[in-house]
């Protein structure tokens, strides 16, 4: 008799190892052709149809357009679904991540206290009961942690859809991999943030709580009070959700992998995956500290990418990586780029790796648990006794061990074959010869400072040597007896002693001449190494200084003309000495890595001594054009500020070093400067408008002084307007008198910041790229610039960022309307460069909705396509947002007289303005505030240059 009941009926199942590879080719398929593929696939296997299903609800990311239309057209969410507005006590104001068990936002507690959180909110489906029971069992445990390297877990509960949630302490961070990165930190520093990490796993294993999902996106950076602080999130949450494996290794066509199986230890990766203690999170501490250290992690990436479940777990269990030395050796070019990131050379990388970075690292990554770390505490202090140049608790594998591995991974040839004898003795052989070549390689690390300790000591035992031989040589002469006048038997003795004492007198010589030679030979080695060592510390200073060398003013052509002249006295130096090198460069500490110091350098015109002579060079052409060539014009527009009453109210001004004038700005009336050292100077048109190229310098706007009331009185229904991120930081008021300034008519280019900054584009959307059919030029504004890196880049030309009152006062235009443009959305979009219909189309479906207007720009468009405001200015409420000089602090704070600069020390968010191409009109308001970490880039975000009259 058949049965009535349907394949979906039956119970959900773990999905067959050949099935799951099938649905991952199927992912990497196209968009159109994986949504028939996956559907011929449910077809073809009913009785697996809702294992796949869930399998994917897991793995796609709603978040992104393709997978979010393929989740629509497979029927597994609702095509209406909405990003929420409240959780239960909590407000969400946006959306920071999205993965397979569901989606983290950040939010702001509406009841008992008010603060910002992070909300995780868990898919539907997650056995919500189970979750919240287990999550209750642990808050016990949870709230008996208190450690400042660790984000506290603070609610949980579920809400009216019966989805699970969770509510964490916020940490405005990056992940720990890519701020070492970011900053170039070099392995000292390194070491010192994991060690906090360690410290801190520690502090949660004392109390029986265990992380079982430790990577580089759970422990996230942040900056307080200057110093960088490592925050490991999520704790307890893994436990509590009990995620499977079969979440966790999922990938999608764009390569991303959903959840991080490179970082779960060999126990993790058992069909179970439940028998786990303290040591699981030290072997996931060991994959991140690989990582740090050699920028690459244990098992390649793709390789995982492309294995089933049965093949990962096969990999995590049985397969040894590479140590961190070894990876680097194997990553060519590659390798190059992660020393970059740690201030070395991918040599020197290899060599500081080698030894007990190696063992360290591998110790903690040990298939076996009892052979690995007992706990985070012996990780982070044998990295600590690393760092004092202490003896560490680990060391390399022995011989043995190795074999032992050897014989289990390949039992079946050993037991087959009497061969394999053979072969187990060569690979014994060559280990043993490789723990030879380990040892000598210890022996050979000595510092170049023992080095020439020994080298002074056996010096100073030739010299004794030497003056004992002179001493001997005296007394021989000196001891030969006179020949007597006796018998013949008695002069041939005499004879015999005199031969004898003329050899012992030729031996001595000899030895003398070449223990003189010895002491030449070490005492050159000696003066060369010191020699050295005193050029490779005056090389490092010529860096630092460079660095901080203005670009502009005359005394800058000062200070960089004697900067030039010390370092080609340091590189003339450096010639000398290399050429005395060619026959000892071995045997001097440091003369191998002498030829790549003095190349970096440069000399002549290439290298660093190139580039400050031709920033010498701009800064006395930039003197002659703006004070020598430009005086008339200068003599002109000086006469207009101080005549011109109504705009300036009887400002000063004097001429400017680099800036020449362009006249009134025929609309505003107000006087308008290129900055030469951007660009060229553009010229008007008939009508007084200026004629913009991909050449054009910067211009500026000199804005008169006024005052500004930040927020806006005049519009009556404020708390409308204010948005949850915004809204709490708007109030009280803040009155500010601002000093009149130059502020940039346009947002930075990407040509001008190619030409005045000497660093890469770094734009996500750069020059020569099409995006919708349009080429993007250097007319377009530069963006995915970090606060850092625009501060940075403007300092050694005397500019800098607008405050954040200085921005508002520009961008209102001496308006108190919601945009300077008035309160009618339509007359925005005359000025703004906002997210619209083209930007939907191109994929820019940021927080849903659909649009019908459209200005032709998917992203950004070149600087001035649009109207200006009141002053003149264009793209202050669109196009990229624009950073600016604050942090994001309440307007309470008391503020600088002149610039409106808020005194705050220190924060966690710099201040950015304006809306960009991403944004709704809401987000372009004159008022609204949002902000970043100072080391974030986004393509979104841009900058807007001002300058100090001076």
């Amino acid at each position: 008799m058949s049965s009535s009941r349907s394949p979906h009926d039956l119970p959900i199942s773990k999905i067959p190892d050949f099935l799951e590879e099938r649905v991952i080719e199927i992912l990497g398929e196209s968009e159109p052709r994986r949504q028939q593929s996956l559907r011929e696939l449910l077809d073809s296997v009913p009785e697996h149809s809702t294992a796949i299903r869930k399998w994917l609800e897991a793995a796609l990311d709603t978040s992104r357009e393709a997978d979010r239309e393929l989740a629509e057209t497979l029927g597994l969410m609702d095509a209406k679904e909405e990003e929420p507005v409240r959780v239960g006590p909590y407000r969400i104001l946006e959306p920071i991540g999205h993965g397979g068990m569901g989606s983290v936002y950040l939010a702001e507690q509406m009841e008992l206290l008010r603060r910002r959180v992070a909300l995780k909110l868990i898919k539907l489906g997650m056995d919500t009961r189970e979750v919240i029971a287990r999550f209750e069992a642990e808050r016990q445990a949870l709230a008996m942690m208190s450690h400042p390297n660790i984000a506290r877990v603070y609610d949980a509960g579920v809400t009216d859809q019966g989805r699970p949630y969770f509510v964490m302490e916020y940490v405005p961070g990056v992940p720990i991999t890519q701020y070492c990165d970011t900053h170039r930190l070099r392995l000292e520093e390194r070491l010192e943030l994991f060690i906090q990490v360690c410290d801190a796993v520690k502090h949660a294993h004392q109390r029986g709580i265990l992380h079982r999902d430790l990577k580089p996106s759970n422990v996230l950076v942040m900056r307080l009070d200057g110093k960088p602080v490592p925050k490991i999130i999520d704790f307890g949450v893994a436990k509590a959700t009990n995620q499977r494996l079969t979440e966790r290794t999922i990938f999608t066509q764009q390569g991303r992998i959903i959840g991080t199986p490179e970082y779960m230890s060999p126990e993790q990766a058992e069909t179970s995956g439940l028998e786990v203690d303290p040591r699981t999170d030290v072997y996931s501490l060991g994959v991140v500290l690989y990582e740090l250290l050699c920028g690459d992690l244990p098992f390649d990436r793709d390789r995982l990418r492309k294995a089933g479940l049965a093949e990962i777990h096969r990999i995590i269990r049985e397969e040894e990586p590479p140590r961190p030395s070894q990876r680097v050796a194997s990553r060519g070019t590659a390798a190059d780029q992660a020393a970059y990131h740690r201030r070395l050379s991918a040599k020197a990388l290899q060599k500081e790796l080698l030894g007990a970075l190696d063992w360290i690292t591998m110790t903690a990554m040990e298939k076996d648990p009892a052979r690995r770390y007992s706990d985070a505490d012996q990780l982070g202090t044998d990295c600590a006794r690393h760092l004092n140049h202490e003896r560490v608790e680990a060391g390399p594998p022995s011989s043995i061990y190795r074999l032992r591995t050897l014989m289990r991974r390949h039992r079946l040839l050993v037991r087959s074959a009497a061969v394999g004898l053979v072969i187990v003795g060569v690979a014994w052989a060559l280990v043993s010869r490789k723990d030879l070549h380990l040892r000598d390689a210890r022996r050979e690390s000595a510092t170049a400072r023992e080095d020439i300790a020994q080298r002074e000591q056996e010096i100073n035992r030739l010299q004794g040597l030497l003056a004992q031989a002179q001493r001997d040589l005296a007394a021989a002469k000196r001891d030969v007896p006179p020949p007597p006048n006796s018998n013949t038997d008695q002069l041939l003795a005499v004879q015999q002693e005199r031969d004898q004492e003329k050899l012992r007198a030729q031996r001595l010589a000899t030895d003398l001449d070449e223990q003189r030679e010895r002491v030449a030979k070490f005492g050159s080695v000696l003066g060369h190494a010191r020699a050295v060592e005193q050029l490779v510390g005056q090389i490092d200073r010529l860096v630092s200084e460079a660095a901080g060398l203005g670009a502009l003013l005359p005394e800058h052509v000062v200070s960089m003309s004697s900067w030039i002249e010390r370092a080609d006295e340091t590189v003339a130096f450096g010639t000398d000495l290399m050429a005395k090198l060619k026959s000892t460069a071995d045997e001097v500490p440091g003369g191998a890595r002498l030829p790549a110091l003095l190349d970096a350098l440069g000399k002549g015109d290439r290298g660093l001594v190139g580039k400050v002579r031709a920033r010498r060079a701009a800064a006395e052409r930039s003197t002659q054009q703006s004070l020598v060539d430009a005086a008339t014009e200068w003599s002109a527009a000086i006469a207009r500020v101080g005549a011109n009453a109504k705009p300036y109210f009887g400002t000063r001004i004097a001429p400017q070093v680099g800036f020449v004038p362009l006249g009134p700005d025929p609309t505003s009336l107000l006087e308008e400067f290129a900055f030469l050292p951007s660009g060229v100077e553009p010229k008007r048109d008939a009508q007084g408008k200026l004629l913009l190229d991909d050449a054009s310098a910067m211009v500026f706007v000199l804005l008169p002084k006024g005052e500004l009331e930040m927020a806006g009185t005049a519009v009556a229904e404020w708390r409308v307007e204010a948005t949850a991120l915004a809204g709490s930081l708007q109030h009280p008021m803040r009155m500010v008198l601002l000093a009149a300034f130059l502020v940039g008519k346009h947002e930075m280019t990407q040509g001008q910041w190619l030409r005045l900054s000497g660093r890469p584009n770094p734009s996500a959307f750069p020059v020569g790229r099409e995006v919708d059919k349009k080429m993007t030029t250097p007319r377009h504004p530069v963006e995915s610039v970090s606060y850092d890196d625009a501060v940075a880049a403007l300092r050694p030309w005397g500019l800098y960022l607008p405050t954040e009152a200085q921005w508002e006062y520009a961008a209102r235009a001496r308006t108190y309307e919601t945009w300077s443009s008035g309160k009618e959305e339509r007359k925005l979009r005359e000025v703004a460069n906002l997210l619209d219909r083209t930007g939907f189309e191109f994929g820019l479906n940021v927080g849903g909705g659909r649009f019908t207007e459209s200005d032709g720009w998917a992203v950004h468009a070149p600087v001035g396509s649009l109207a200006a405001n009141a002053f003149g200015l264009h793209d202050v409420h669109g196009n990229v947002a624009e950073w600016c000089l604050d942090w994001l602090v309440g307007y309470d704070a008391d503020v600088a007289p002149e610039t409106g600069l808020a005194r705050a020390d220190a924060g966690t968010l710099r201040v950015h303005r304006g809306g960009s191409f991403l944004d709704r009109p809401s987000v372009a308001r004159s008022r609204y505030r949002d902000g970043a970490p100072p080391v974030n880039r986004m393509a979104s975000v841009g900058l807007r240059v001002a300058g100090l009259l001076r």
